[in-house]
């Protein structure tokens, strides 16, 4: 039975717009946690962090395939052997180095040490931290002032601890 009869889309139909779409979107998003790196919002949810990177690496991975299947049907016959060297020597190195970060970018939280200072109305609280993030990467310290934002989301910025009320110093 052909597939117009049936009413049914070939699967080439659905599939090629979609891999494209979710290889677009893996660039986007890594793009994205490129320029956000540095703002001063981060989660309190290492799960949700690390769904966040599991999805954005293999999204990534498919991104240097999207651009082949979008840009293809362009190509005249003569460049398409030449884009698909291009496509291979790009391919491999960006799928071993997702691989890479699957496995190993286990980008651990900040973990309070030390409460120093907290208040309950406005709910701000200054503590020190420290982060462990590579065995070969000596563990990180900060000192920050957190403003818990909605959800699983918190404003960090340095803190001056010389700013605050010591009464409510612990």
């Amino acid at each position: 039975m052909d597939s117009s009869a049936s009413g049914k889309l070939p699967a080439s139909a659905w599939f090629r717009p979609l891999l494209i779409g979710l290889g677009w979107l893996g660039f986007g998003l890594f793009v994205v946690n490129t320029v956000v790196d540095d703002w001063q919002f981060e989660t309190i949810s290492h799960s949700l962090l690390r769904t966040f990177d599991t999805a954005k690496n293999c999204l990534f991975a498919l991104w240097p395939v999207a651009v082949w299947v979008q840009f293809e049907t362009r190509l005249k016959e003569g460049w398409r052997f030449y884009a698909g060297i291009l496509l291979l020597l790009t391919t491999i190195p960006l799928w071993l180095s997702c691989a890479f970060l699957l496995v190993f970018e286990d980008d651990g939280g900040w973990q309070e040490e030390m409460v120093q200072y907290e208040s309950v109305n406005p709910p701000v609280r200054i503590v020190q931290q420290r982060r462990n993030v590579f065995p070969t990467i000596d563990t990180q310290y900060r000192v920050v002032k957190i403003t818990p934002l909605w959800g699983p989301w918190q404003h960090v910025e340095p803190a001056d601890t010389a700013r605050f009320p010591v009464e409510h110093y612990r």
